[in-house]
């Protein structure tokens, strides 16, 4: 079976906006890549949007090397207005990759944070929202 990013959609009665993300097989780089062009030419791609991962199946990730590229096209969607990112990891290495991811993007005014559970990354992404609601903008 080929590897599968599927975009999902986006859950309109949020606000702000979640896009949902199915990602499984081995990831590369290629389909993040366009994955994050869909995401930022979609017609509710809005300052604040959130993103939500499902990595549950996803078997292997792209090198160190080109996640440090990831971080680096989170970097520029978050300076169009991306909001949080919640990964839900389904194993180990997969969960210690996305917290490289997480690492890697903090500098970025990236927030990410993996989860293994999609109910406590649903909970953070609700309470990083409140968050931002709550702090004034300067």
């Amino acid at each position: 079976m080929p590897v599968a990013v599927d975009y999902v959609d986006v859950v309109e009665r949020e606000q702000p906006a979640t896009f949902h993300v199915n990602a499984t097989g081995a990831v590369t780089l290629a389909e993040v890549d366009d994955l994050f062009h869909e995401i930022q030419t979609h017609s509710r791609f809005v300052p604040g949007v959130r993103i939500l991962a499902d990595a549950r199946d996803v078997s292997d990730v792209p090198p160190t090397s080109e996640i440090r590229l990831i971080a680096g096209m989170l970097g520029a969607l978050a300076t169009m207005g991306l909001g949080p990112v919640a990964i839900v990891a389904g194993n180990t290495f997969v969960y210690g990759v996305s917290r490289m991811l997480a690492t890697l993007a903090e500098p970025l005014c990236v927030s990410i944070q993996p989860f293994r559970r999609m109910d406590d990354a649903m909970h953070w992404l609700d309470a990083e929202a409140e968050a931002r609601r709550a702090t004034p903008a300067f």
